[in-house]
């Protein structure tokens, strides 16, 4: 008898936000004319061995309502990591009301996503990184009937863990430019 072989084909689903692509300024241009910029947060961060985290609060606009037939994503222009780290870099989006990230974990509805530095470094930095943030979104406007006033960006970085159960110290250095957060219709 012969042995009988299945081949499963798991179709995985990309985005690709082609038409978003950064100006001079480092804001995404409207490529798009249906692409709007509802915050932008245009300083450099700066993301290294004295910290483990960092946030940006961005205030929206008073009518800024969620809208769910909408695609909302976080923009950033480039993201340079000028020393690997050993470990990563997650990204939560949070109520503005948020201020540490001792209880953010990655089951929790404030995750956006990691981000991914394979292959970058500062000759090739990641440029742009779009992430998508509209299931977080949906879920902060469920949570609340009001309009989301303000929103928190962190970056939160998780080291590995040793055998002995240590955690390594964070030594990596991660530069991100001009962050946005986008709505497209």
């Amino acid at each position: 008898m012969r042995p009988v072989f299945f081949l499963t084909l798991i179709a995985l689903e990309a985005t690709c936000w082609r038409n978003i692509t950064p100006t001079a300024s480092g804001t995404p241009s409207h490529i798009q004319s249906d692409t709007t910029v509802i915050a932008a947060y245009n300083p450099t961060l700066i993301l290294d061995n004295s910290k483990d985290w960092l946030a940006v609060s961005f205030n929206l606009a008073p009518d800024f309502w969620f809208d769910n037939q909408k695609t909302y994503l976080l923009y950033i222009k480039s993201v340079i990591p000028h020393a690997l780290p050993e470990g990563v870099y997650e990204v939560y989006l949070s109520s503005g009301k948020k201020t540490s990230p001792h209880k953010w974990i990655p089951s929790s509805t404030d995750f956006v996503d990691l981000i991914n530095l394979y292959g970058a470094s500062v000759e090739a930095p990641l440029s742009p990184l779009v992430l998508d943030i509209t299931k977080n979104l949906s879920y902060k406007a469920r949570m609340d009937e009001d309009p989301i006033f303000s929103l928190k960006v962190a970056i939160v970085f998780q080291g590995n863990q040793m055998p002995d159960g240590s955690l390594i110290h964070h030594e990596g250095k991660l530069e991100l430019k001009k962050i946005s957060l986008l709505e497209i219709k």
